[in-house]
């Protein structure tokens, strides 16, 4: 064995170790990417090829790491410069690190493969929250299912790696003569789970999540389309549709409409000693917003939201004492990165959607759908929460695949891409 094919053989290998650890373990995940960096870097020395490092040029690409050194510069000037230099190099700068290494090393990668091995994770995971809920029931009966499917991770960030799986999937799954009948009934039996999953977990943003990438499919071109395939597009609105009424419905306090009431009160109403989820995300919201105020060109320092909150609330909230965000990604940036670095985020944001959108216009493929489908999932979820490392990763697994894919002008893989 050469040791050219032994560097593309250990990339091969990374990166199906990555699609299957993705939803599954972010230890495994950056494991993954390791090898997938030293894989690549191996490739680079034995025959360079600088033509595959062209896709570093992509604004987007740009945009976060301008995003990442704002945060960079910024932490000197926060209440703890070394904490948020610590958090800068272990969480923004792994979007970074993670995002180039995947546009690099998805070019001519096997869909076949890849998507066999995430859809086998994401079975996974689905898998595990059902189960999860079947045992509550078994030990306390209906009313114990709802949220106990959560895969050993907070509930919040299952629903939300479950939402960014479920596009994929549905993508896959869509109009196709391309997937087999066996591969297309396994697809369609996972992604009908995985929309039982999240129905049982409750967490909400998924869902708007998923109704924000629902109606941006609507808006992209279909190309030469029967017209069963164009009424398809308006699947998953029913869809998402349908898990909505049916958790306002089951699951009141929990509901989107509870949530809308209680934004129509002031926070500072709020007890703490009563305070309920919604009351306390509202709460969050009115200490990061002062926060902001009070530091509007810097902020309190990447990270720093759980320092400074003391200062603004001493009171517990839901019998917690201190938060860590303000569960909302673009005023948690405003409270700890002051104006330059929302506008930073907000521009890598733009230019996700914009470059996707451009390559949905030129080849309105199953890929570019795919990133821009992901994007408008990943952007409105982060408006009520401040993402984890693991789902951060698969959001932009997601775009770079998508990206790669649709460069690749291919409509659509030939098996399943998974969930």
């Amino acid at each position: 064995m050469s040791p050219l094919s032994g560097a593309a053989r250990l990339r091969r290998f990374s990166l199906s170790l990555l699609a299957l650890a993705l939803p599954i373990s972010l230890g495994l995940t950056n494991a993954a990417l390791i090898l997938l960096t030293a894989a690549l870097l191996a490739e680079s020395r034995i025959a360079p090829e600088a033509s595959r490092l062209a896709v570093l040029k992509s604004p987007a690409l740009l945009a976060l790491g301008l995003y990442v050194l704002w945060g960079f510069a910024d932490s000197f000037f926060g209440l703890d410069p070394a904490a948020s230099l610590r958090f800068v190099f272990q969480h923004e700068l792994h979007m970074l690190w993670a995002l180039g290494l995947l546009l690099v090393a998805l070019q001519g990668a096997d869909a076949r493969e890849i998507g066999t091995w995430m859809g086998l994770g994401f079975a996974a995971v689905v898998l595990m929250g059902l189960g999860q809920a079947a045992l509550a029931f078994a030990a306390s009966g209906r009313h114990a299912v709802f949220r106990a499917a959560h895969g050993f991770i907070h509930p919040l960030y299952y629903g939300q790696i479950l939402a960014l799986g479920l596009v994929a999937g549905y993508l896959a799954l869509g109009p196709s003569r391309e997937i087999g009948g066996r591969v297309r009934r396994a697809l369609g039996g996972l992604v009908a789970l995985g929309f039982l999953a999240l129905f049982i977990n409750q967490t909400r943003n998924a869902w708007l999540g998923l109704l924000a990438a629902a109606l941006v499919l609507l808006l992209v071109p279909r190309g030469k389309a029967s017209p069963a395939e164009r009424l398809s597009i308006f699947a998953p609105l029913l869809i998402v549709g349908a898990g909505l009424w049916s958790m306002n419905r089951l699951q009141p306090g929990h509901s989107l409409s509870s949530a809308f009431s209680t934004a129509l009160q002031a926070a500072p109403a709020a007890s703490p000693l009563t305070a309920d989820s919604d009351h306390t995300r509202l709460m969050l919201a009115s200490i990061g917003w002062t926060m902001f105020m009070d530091h509007p060109w810097l902020g309190v320092g990447p990270d720093q939201f759980h320092a400074a909150y003391p200062l603004y609330y001493q009171q517990k909230l839901e019998g917690t004492s201190v938060w860590g965000d303000a569960h909302n990604f673009y005023l948690n940036t405003l409270a700890t990165k002051g104006i330059p670095g929302l506008i930073a985020l907000l521009s890598f944001f733009y230019l996700l959607a914009r470059e996707s959108w451009i390559a949905a216009l030129k080849r309105p493929s199953w890929g570019s759908r795919l990133a821009l489908a992901s994007t408008a999932c990943f952007a409105v979820m982060s408006v009520f929460e401040v993402h984890r490392q693991q789902a951060t990763t698969l959001f932009l697994f997601l775009w770079a695949w998508g990206m790669t894919r649709s460069r690749a002008d291919e409509s659509r893989p030939t098996v399943s891409a998974g969930p």
